[in-house]
C-alpha cells in the first residue's frame, strides 16, 4: 500500500470521528442554552460561563470549536452566532432544527444495546414505552416543518373537516392543523398509553382539546365507525411487514371519505436517490430497533395501496429522510 493511498484512508476515518465529536459538541451548546443564551447579541467568554454556570476554559474552546466549524463569529474577544446558529440552533427560532442534533442523546443510549441485539446468542432489546416516549419527542418538531405543506394539498370545506392520525405520536400535525383549520375534527391514535397521556396534555395547554382528541389503539386493529377527509401516517409503516401493512390500508379504504387523502411523511428506501446513503443506514438502525422494521420503496407503497383500492396520486421528496406521498382511491383520481 503506498503512502498516499494509507494517508487516504486514515484521512477518512478521521473525518467520520470529526463528524461524530461535532455532532456532540453542538448537542453540548444545545442543551446547555449556550446558543438560546447568545441568539443575536455578542458576548466574551466570561459573561457566558458566568450567566450559564459554565467553566470558562472549557467554554472558550468549544467556542473556538464552533468557530472552526463556522457557526460562531469572534470579534474583539466577543463570541456571536452565524446567521445559520441563529436561524437553526436557536429554540425560539420559527425553523429550529436542532432537535436533529439533541436526538444524540437517545441514540447514544440506543446504540450500547445495538451489540447485543447483533447476536443470536443474546436477548433482544426492545425499547419500553418510556424509551418510545423519548423517541416521539425527539421527531415530534418534524410535524412543524412539514405541516404546512400538508395544508397546501388540502381541499378545506366550510363543514367540519375530519382527520386520523394513525400513530400519532404526541399528535403534532393534529395541533398544527387545528391552528389554521377553524371547524377541524381531529382523532389521534397510539398504542402507547404513555404518549397518548402526554399528548393529551400538550392539546389542553394549547386549548385545542375541544377539537383534538387522543385514543389508545393499535394501528391494525382500527375499531372506528366514521369517515375522514384526511388520515395521516407519519413514520408508521416502518413498524409492520408487507402483509401488515397491506391490513392496514386495507383497514384505512373503509376510514376515507369518497374524495379524502392518505398523507404519508416517511422515508423511503429508493437506490436511485440523492439520498439514498442516508436511508440505507437508516434503515439498519430500524432492525436494530425491531427484527421486523424496515423502510419501503415507492413502488412497494403503490403495491400496497393498489391492492386495497388506492393508488398514489402524488410523491414529494421533502428533506434527507423526508418524504411524502398522497394516496386516494382509485375511482376518486382527476
Amino acid at each position: 500500500m503506498s503512502k498516499i493511498k494509507r494517508n487516504k484512508d486514515f484521512n477518512y476515518l478521521i473525518r467520520i470521528f470529526q463528524n461524530f465529536v461535532i455532532s456532540w459538541y453542538i448537542y453540548m451548546g444545545i442543551k446547555l442554552g449556550i446558543f438560546d443564551f447568545i441568539t443575536d447579541k455578542r458576548y466574551r467568554v466570561e459573561t457566558i460561563a458566568k450567566k450559564l454556570n459554565l467553566r470558562k476554559q472549557i467554554l472558550a474552546d468549544w467556542c473556538n470549536s464552533m468557530i472552526a466549524e463556522g457557526l460562531m463569529i469572534k470579534k474583539n474577544d466577543e463570541y456571536e452566532l452565524t446567521e445559520w446558529s441563529r436561524k437553526y440552533l436557536c429554540k425560539d427560532s420559527k425553523i429550529y432544527i436542532g432537535f436533529i442534533i439533541s436526538a444524540v442523546e437517545y441514540f447514544s443510549n440506543a446504540f450500547s444495546h445495538f451489540e447485543n441485539n447483533f447476536k443470536k446468542d443474546k436477548k433482544f432489546f426492545e425499547c419500553n414505552s418510556r424509551q418510545m416516549l423519548k423517541i416521539v419527542r425527539n421527531i415530534a418538531p418534524i410535524a412543524d416543518i412539514v405541516s404546512y405543506v400538508i395544508l397546501k394539498e388540502l381541499d378545506i370545506v366550510n363543514e367540519p373537516f375530519k382527520i386520523l392520525d394513525v400513530g400519532c405520536g404526541l399528535g403534532n400535525y393534529l395541533l398544527n392543523l387545528a391552528e389554521e383549520i377553524p371547524k377541524i375534527e381531529g382523532l389521534g391514535i397510539d398504542i402507547e398509553p404513555i404518549i397518548i397521556e402526554e399528548a393529551r396534555k400538550l392539546a389542553n395547554k394549547k386549548g385545542l382539546s375541544d377539537k383534538i382528541k387522543f385514543k389508545e389503539g393499535n394501528a391494525l386493529d382500527l375499531n372506528l365507525n366514521e369517515e375522514f377527509d384526511l388520515i395521516i401516517l407519519s413514520n408508521i409503516i416502518q413498524a409492520f411487514n408487507f402483509k401488515q401493512n397491506k391490513k392496514l390500508f386495507g383497514n384505512l379504504n373503509y376510514l376515507l371519505k369518497k374524495k379524502g387523502k392518505i398523507i404519508m411523511i416517511d422515508c423511503l428506501l429508493d437506490k436511485d436517490k440523492r439520498d439514498a446513503k442516508f436511508n440505507i443506514l437508516f434503515n439498519l438502525y430500524l432492525k436494530f430497533e425491531s427484527l421486523s422494521a424496515r423502510l419501503y420503496t415507492l413502488d412497494e407503497i403503490k403495491k400496497i395501496a393498489n391492492s386495497n383500492s388506492l393508488q398514489v396520486s402524488k410523491y414529494n421528496h421533502l428533506l434527507l429522510g423526508i418524504d411524502l406521498i398522497i394516496i386516494e382511491k382509485i375511482n376518486e383520481i382527476s
